[in-house]
Formats: C-alpha cells, sequence, structure tokens
C-alpha cells in the first residue's frame, strides 16, 4: 500500500484509481480499537443485550443504542473525536430501563431529516416517537402485537412509519396525526423487516416467515404489486414466488435504489437488481450465519462516495460481522472477537471511518481501519531498511578463512 501511496505522491495514479486501492486497503485494514472503548449501559446477564443501534443522519454527532433491559442510551459521538491517547466514551442521556418501554427494544432509528427526533419499537406491543433534546415522548402507538422493526422513509414527503410485527400485515402509522392510515395485507406469516424505497415515496419493500419479499404502493388498498422470486428468471413481478428458504429478517435498499438486498435465516443474502425485480445471483459463500426470528437484523449498506463500490456488514449469529463487496460479491474480512456472542446490530459512521456493533454480551465495540504512513516517509524507512540489509549482506556474505 505505500508503494501505491508513494505513486500517487509523484502524481503516477489517477485520483479515482487511487480512490479504490486506498478504500480497499482502509476496510481490508479494520479492526477493534484499541484506544477507543464505549462503556457498558444496558444490564447484564440475559437482559444486558445490545439490539439496535442508529446513527442521527443529519451530523452524525449522536447514536441511540436500545437493550434488552428496555433501556435507550443517547452517545455523543464527538466525544470519540479528541487526540486523547485513551477515551473511554459514556452516555450523553439515557431512557432508563422500564421507564417507559415495559420490555425490551427491537428496533430504533432517527427522523431521517432531523436530529431532534427518533423513533423506538418494542416487544411491548407499541411504537413510540421520541424528542430526542428532552427525551420526551411526542407519540405512542399501540400495536397489539410484537413490534419487530419499523422504517421511515429517507425521501418522503409524508410522515409515515411502516410497523413489521407478529401479524402477516403491516401497519401505517402517521406521524402527524397520531393514527393509523391503513394496512397492508397480502404475507401469509408475520412480517420482521421493513425498507421503503429511497428514490419513491410510496414503494415499501416487506420480508416475512413466509420467505417471501414483497414490494407495494402504499397508494393503493390492494395486494403488493411484486413478490421476488429466487428462481424465476423471466417474470420476476408475480404475485407468488419464494425469495428465501426460511424467514426473511432483514432488508436493505443500495442509496440509488438500484439493488434491494434481503436477508433470510436460510444463512443467504440475496441482491435484487430492482430494475428488473431479478435474482443477481451473488453468491456470498459460507460466511453469513443468520437464525435470529426476535427481531430485524439489519443488512447495513455502506457507500462511502457516489463513485465508490457498495458494501454490505452483516452482524452474524458466531459473533463475526461480514464485510463483503456487493457488485462483485468479493469477501473482504471478517472482524471478529473470536467471542461466540451474537452480534444483533450494526452501524457506521462514514465521516469518521468507524463501525459501530451491538451484541448478546452488552458490549458496544468500535471498529476501525488501520492509521496510514506518510507515504514519503514510509518509503524513507523502507530505504534506511534497505541499506542496513545490505551492509548486513556485506558483512555476513565475506568468506571466513583461517590461518
Amino acid at each position: 500500500m505505500n508503494t501505491f501511496l508513494l505513486a500517487r505522491e509523484w502524481g503516477q495514479e489517477s485520483n479515482a484509481s487511487f480512490r479504490r486501492q486506498l478504500l480497499q486497503h482502509r476496510l481490508q485494514t479494520m479492526a477493534l480499537s484499541q484506544n477507543k472503548t464505549i462503556k457498558r449501559r444496558h444490564g447484564t446477564g440475559l437482559l444486558g443485550s445490545v439490539n439496535a443501534l442508529s446513527i442521527d443522519n443529519t451530523t452524525q454527532q449522536f447514536m441511540i443504542s436500545g437493550g434488552a433491559n428496555s433501556s435507550i442510551n443517547v452517545w455523543n459521538l464527538e466525544s470519540l473525536d479528541s487526540n486523547e491517547t485513551n477515551i473511554l466514551m459514556d452516555t450523553h442521556n439515557a431512557i432508563p430501563a422500564r421507564s417507559s418501554h415495559r420490555f425490551g427494544i427491537t428496533d430504533l432509528h432517527w427522523f431521517p431529516f432531523d436530529n431532534g427526533i427518533f423513533t423506538s419499537s418494542s416487544f411491548d406491543h407499541t411504537l413510540r416517537v421520541w424528542d430526542a433534546a428532552t427525551l420526551q415522548e411526542a407519540y405512542s402507538f399501540s400495536i397489539g402485537e410484537i413490534v419487530y422493526s419499523h422504517a421511515w422513509s429517507p425521501v418522503a414527503s409524508h410522515c409515515l412509519i411502516a410497523a413489521a410485527y407478529r401479524s402477516p400485515s403491516i401497519r401505517l402509522c402517521d406521524m402527524q396525526s397520531g393514527s393509523y392510515t391503513h394496512s397492508l395485507i397480502g404475507h401469509t406469516g408475520n412480517v420482521l423487516s421493513v425498507a421503503w424505497c429511497p428514490k419513491n415515496d410510496y414503494v415499501l419493500a416487506s420480508g416475512s416467515a413466509d420467505g417471501t419479499v414483497r414490494l407495494w404502493d402504499i397508494r393503493k388498498a390492494s395486494a403488493s404489486f411484486a413478490c421476488l422470486d429466487v428462481h424465476n428468471k423471466t417474470k420476476p413481478i408475480e404475485q407468488t414466488g419464494r425469495s428465501h428458504y426460511g424467514t426473511v429478517n432483514g432488508l436493505a435498499w443500495t442509496h440509488d435504489g438500484t439493488f434491494l438486498v434481503s436477508s433470510g435465516t436460510d444463512d443467504r443474502l440475496r441482491v435484487w437488481d430492482m430494475k428488473t425485480g431479478l435474482n443477481t445471483l451473488r453468491d456470498f459463500g459460507p460466511i453469513i450465519h443468520n437464525q435470529t426470528t426476535s427481531f430485524a437484523v439489519h443488512p447495513y449498506i455502506m457507500t462511502p462516495s457516489k463513485n465508490d463500490d457498495t458494501y454490505v456488514l452483516f452482524p452474524n449469529d458466531d459473533g463475526s460481522l461480514a464485510l463483503i463487496n456487493l457488485l462483485d460479491g468479493s469477501f473482504v474480512q471478517r472482524l471478529s472477537m473470536h467471542v461466540l456472542k451474537r452480534i444483533n446490530c450494526v452501524a457506521y459512521r462514514s465521516e469518521k471511518e468507524q463501525c459501530f456493533t451491538g451484541d448478546m454480551s452488552g458490549n458496544i465495540l468500535i471498529w476501525c481501519p488501520k492509521p496510514l504512513r506518510d507515504p514519503l516517509q514510509a518509503s524513507a524507512i523502507e530505504n534506511r531498511r534497505n541499506v542496513l540489509q545490505e551492509v548486513y549482506d556485506s558483512l555476513t556474505n565475506v568468506e571466513v578463512t583461517y590461518q
């Protein structure tokens, strides 16, 4: 990598080529941070699990975490940006366990356009809207069953929150009126995951225990307009089909809406071309371990900039985080502490190249690329090493004679 950096220093590499190589190197060197840690704040034992993480989209300054003990913590990530040698980050603010939600948190999301609002869902059958400044509850929707996950639209003019809950239907909650608009009916098993299209205000994807991924136009009261079929190569826009051979427990769109990624308990990630609705047949190999059915497991889509490749971060049941190139299916690396505690959630702070994971043992861990050395300095060090090696070789290769 230092050779490449030096070539760039002399203007021998294009900006695009340099950026791709640098990004690949940065991702390949990601490791557990040695000088930045986060204090455990979600309890211990079975109720100490960290179930959800979310970083605000507007400033990337704040992160929220939700635990199995029903607590929600707010973290000021700017405290990680100091030049101190060792940093232990503690909470900025918190909603104590059982002070609002009665049971564990299943999902958390910041409002896409303002870090003054975030939402939480829980095993206590509710979806709640919070004022982030005061941590006071603004709205509460009683869904009537366990809410596995929920989603805001990143582009919509409407204020609808889609809720996936222990039911074959999807509930649409209107934050402006504080009531429900309608339900989307078509699945035959519980819906675990929902994701709004980033290019169309009214298109929603859903994944269910019936093994299907469905697409909906929420303006229409009719059934879904598509069911993605893993085998169909000619007519993807069907009402019947099968997307996974197991429960579909995670969905994520690429930022341009070109692809939809689904995860299932068949230990597969599938990438769907949304121009055609067809399975792209990406084969990621035996690196996905995913049997979670108690809440959604969100694949995290990462595109550092417009011209960069797109990557997927996926939290595994075996305690590892898989980092994969989405477009060519290549495996970049596997992040692990060698502890068999399931990773439940992942969030990425792109401006600082910091990845956060929450796991069953109650840890929130920080993963960062190794720092780069100055290329000219690295070259000078390498030259000194070569000179020393030549001196050493000249001394050790002298023939010894005895008189």
